[in-house]
């Protein structure tokens, strides 16, 4: 696959530091454009380590394709299936795979809870997507919602609630402003997809480029190749 690198700026990190417990250091050169509502991109997986050690991180060896839903600002929820961005007029996604999943009546399919959102992959509630700069008032809802990437940003200070009290390190928080920008992104064939519905939010730093072209397609399962999709624009 052909990447435009230079949609967000090219970036640059020590990968031999992926391993280290503290958050790796990213640096991005300038950029010559912008992403877009329903732009396909190229990132790499947010989550590191495995079970109850599972955390945001730089996984270098594990890059994903998917298209953005939300951009860094913006307010996302889902009902029946159906994805809705604040300041877009028309759809976001994949339409024909949101109005497929709004149709199902499975009960296995709609008790995938997300615990992140508070919600099923059939609804979710309105949240903001956080852009640099965002200020939250810091409460339960919104520390269930930002757990994750809040932590990220403080490095290896804890973050922790107790009581209906949010704190960073010792310090109790009443509200907090992002330092980081992130999207929500979702596969085509959103009944399969491991996407932002289930990991949470990606931020910015993790984005390699907008996908521009297919050079290679492979059937996952048969390892068939898929002729057809060789040298197609995205």
């Amino acid at each position: 696959m052909i990447v435009l690198k230079w949609a967000l700026g090219g970036r640059l990190y020590n990968p031999f530091s992926s391993h280290e417990i503290k958050r790796m250091e990213i640096y991005r050169f300038p950029s010559l454009g912008k992403l877009r509502h329903n732009d396909i991109i190229v990132f790499n997986h947010p989550i590191i380590g495995k079970n109850k050690n599972k955390h945001i991180g730089l996984n270098i060896g594990k890059y994903y394709v998917k298209r953005v839903i939300a951009l860094p600002g913006d307010t996302f929820q889902i009902k029946r299936a159906i994805f809705k961005t604040s300041g877009v007029d028309g759809w976001v996604g994949n339409v024909a795979s949101q109005m497929y999943l709004n149709k199902i009546n499975s009960s296995a399919i709609n008790s995938r809870m997300l615990k992140a959102f508070n919600g099923t992959i059939f609804d979710i509630p309105p949240i903001v997507i956080p852009k640099r700069g965002t200020v939250i008032t810091m409460n339960s809802k919104n520390f269930n919602i930002y757990k994750s990437v809040i932590q990220w940003e403080n490095d290896t200070q804890r973050f922790w609630s107790n009581k209906g009290k949010v704190f960073i390190g010792h310090k109790e928080i009443k509200r907090y402003e992002f330092k980081e920008n992130y999207y929500f992104v979702a596969g085509d064939n959103l009944i399969q997809s491991k996407d932002s519905r289930y990991w949470g939010l990606l931020p910015e730093k993790f984005i390699v480029g907008k996908a521009y072209m297919i050079c290679y397609s492979q059937n996952n399962y048969t390892k068939e190749i898929r002729w057809e999709r060789f040298f197609k624009l995205l």
